[in-house]
């Protein structure tokens, strides 16, 4: 019954047509903010290059050097999404890149 009431709460934000174009504002938005990660990314991956190790905080700290606003975690998940990294060692965030894809 929560559910119900915080699906119809008067404080929740309703989608009314005003509101679309503020939505596919941030949805632009957003896929500009990945395309730029997924650029240092690559990036990145190019410059240590195939057979390689780094830890995933080298990676974000090499994006974040280029793109202070990033937010924590998204350069892995950019990576994960590229493929060609594989997970060596998770308890130290230890990466192989296998091949560089575009």
């Amino acid at each position: 019954m929560n559910n119900q009431r915080e699906l119809f709460s008067p404080h929740r934000e309703e989608l009314t047509p005003a509101a679309l174009p503020r939505a596919s504002e941030q949805t632009a938005q957003l896929a500009r903010v990945s395309e730029t990660i997924r650029g240092y990314v690559l990036d990145f991956l190019w410059t240590r290059g195939c057979g390689k190790t780094f830890r995933g905080n080298e990676l974000e700290d090499f994006v974040r050097e280029r793109f202070p606003k990033v937010t924590a975690g998204s350069p892995l998940r950019i990576m994960r999404d590229i493929g060609g990294v594989k997970l060596i060692d998770r308890s130290k965030s230890l990466y192989r890149i296998d091949e560089v894809r575009e």
